[in-house]
């Protein structure tokens, strides 16, 4: 049932040359001179040595329009930092891996930090979006603060929600994070783009199914606590995913039922009484524009969705137009009601929730004790706090990490939402929907699909019991996952 629009990147055979420009101020490059240290020269040196360099963009990953470049001399072979940083400021140049790259957002990132370009890396209003592309040859040119600070005054130019005058939401209160989301953007893997999108995809379904739109519609995911809102024409809407607090003008309303709101009341999408996640669907689906053939939000890189970000108070949310399914469903709302059990809700309510994966290549690279803590042998594992939408932190360092011979060296490999990385720190990660397309982490194993809507639903200090499986039964349980998805759809597919 996965209708996700299959939108593939175009292909450029023109192979271009770049001469970038790169600061090299102390107050931008936080590593340069620890860098210059451990290669046994100068930071003028250094400088010389990065820029007399041809560089070659051997990909584009991790983060949208972030390149891979090969060709540095052999002395600035480094390894990764010990720890991330947590951010990273956007147009760092850094070192790792026998590498350069260039960070095009601020974002977590354990490179060596030693420059900084005004240049746009990534940019939606281009074609194409990324400005380096694989095969292209760059060479750095070192500029002044002064060239770069000026650089840096020019704005890039912004899109337009262009929102009609009628049928919008007015955002009240924002929510603890509400962002506007769809099935995603496939196909721009390429240009370091995952494939995004709704954290829950049954969830954002069976919504859609509820008031009558695309299978695909943009919905509203919100994390924790959702939105407060009003409109000026009556709404067909339907929350799934996680059981919310739902009011209309403050009168307490079911959560999985579509919903018929009259035109002016208030809706509030309060907090997650039960799961992360509360996907609200309303007739007509979120229509701001698509931007690389989606409509969700990219929060990294600030595109997508409403201006790239969170909804924030007094936004105008535009809404599409509804479909004539929708408005016999608004007269029909009460009996549109499904069973939790036919909705296919993902948490039982019981703790530890189990997660199923198949085990990747660096299983057998941990100690058995490890594998045993891992698997819950005795020991449940719990969300960590600063699990978001690009991964979940478990709060269990696994003993005598792992035996990594290209450890800090390791080359970045394409991963997926489900991948399992293990950091050097011994703290295992589960990727999310908002994950980088490429890590450098030694993988554990990837979460089966099945499992993808316990994942998004977990919340901070909720336990966790992973089970390893061969990836027979990894298919038998994703087909028995999609036949009862199916099930529900088709009833929610009845005549009105």
């Amino acid at each position: 049932m996965d209708r996700r629009r299959r939108t593939v990147a175009p292909r450029l055979s023109i192979v271009a040359h770049h001469a970038l420009d790169v600061c090299f101020d102390i107050d931008l490059a936080a590593d340069l001179g620890d860098v210059a240290m451990r290669c046994g020269c100068s930071v003028a040196t250094l400088v010389d040595l990065l820029c007399g360099a041809s560089l070659t963009v051997e990909r584009i990953g991790f983060l949208p329009g972030f390149p891979y470049l090969s060709g540095l001399p052999e002395v600035l072979h480094l390894p990764r930092r010990d720890e991330p940083r947590p951010s990273v400021p956007a147009g760092s140049v850094a070192l790792a891996n026998g590498q350069a790259g260039i960070y095009p957002t601020s974002s977590p990132g354990g490179w060596h930090l030693v420059g900084r370009t005004p240049a746009r890396m990534f940019d939606v209003l281009r074609t194409p979006p990324s400005l380096l592309l694989p095969d292209d040859t760059v060479q750095f040119r070192a500029i002044s603060r002064v060239a770069f600070d000026a650089a840096m005054q020019t704005a890039p130019p912004t899109r337009s929600m262009a929102a009609p005058d009628a049928r919008v939401l007015r955002i009240v209160r924002p929510g603890a994070q509400t962002t506007v989301e769809d099935g995603g953007r496939p196909g721009y893997d390429a240009y370091g783009v995952a494939d995004g999108g709704v954290s829950d995809r049954a969830a954002m379904q069976l919504a859609n199914a509820l008031v009558g739109n695309a299978l695909d519609a943009a919905v509203l995911e919100c994390t924790l606590a959702g939105p407060t809102f009003t409109c000026t024409e009556p709404l067909l809407l339907a929350v799934t995913g996680a059981d919310a607090a739902v009011h209309v003008d403050d009168a307490p309303v079911p959560c999985h039922p579509a919903i018929a709101v009259p035109a002016g009341a208030t809706v509030q999408i309060g907090r997650c009484l039960r799961g992360a996640r509360a996907i609200v669907a309303i007739g007509g689906g979120i229509d701001v524009p698509l931007v690389l053939g989606s409509r969700s939000t990219h929060r990294l890189s600030g595109f997508g969705g409403f201006e790239g970000r969170a909804l924030q108070v007094d936004d105008l949310l535009p809404l599409g137009a509804p479909s004539p399914r929708t408005e016999a469903r608004r007269q029909n709302a009460p009996r549109r009601a499904l069973s939790r059990d036919l909705l296919g809700a993902p948490l039982h309510g019981r703790e530890p929730h189990a997660l199923r994966f198949v085990p990747g290549e660096a299983w057998t690279a941990i100690s058995a004790d490890a594998q045993r803590l891992l698997l819950g042998d005795g020991h449940a594992a719990r969300l960590a706090p600063d699990s978001d939408r690009m991964g979940v932190r478990l709060d269990t360092p696994l003993p005598g990490g792992i035996h990594d011979p290209l450890a800090g060296m390791r080359p970045s490999v394409p991963v997926q939402r489900g991948t399992i990385q293990l950091p050097p720190g011994g703290v295992p990660i589960i990727l999310g929907a908002d994950h980088q397309t490429t890590g450098g982490y030694a993988i554990l194993g990837t979460l089966i699909d099945a499992d993808h809507a316990t994942l998004a639903q977990l919340r901070p200090g909720d336990a966790v019991r992973l089970s390893a499986i061969d990836d027979t039964e990894a298919a038998q349980l994703n087909a028995k996952r999609a036949r009862h998805l199916a099930t529900a759809l088709a009833a929610l597919h009845l005549p009105d």
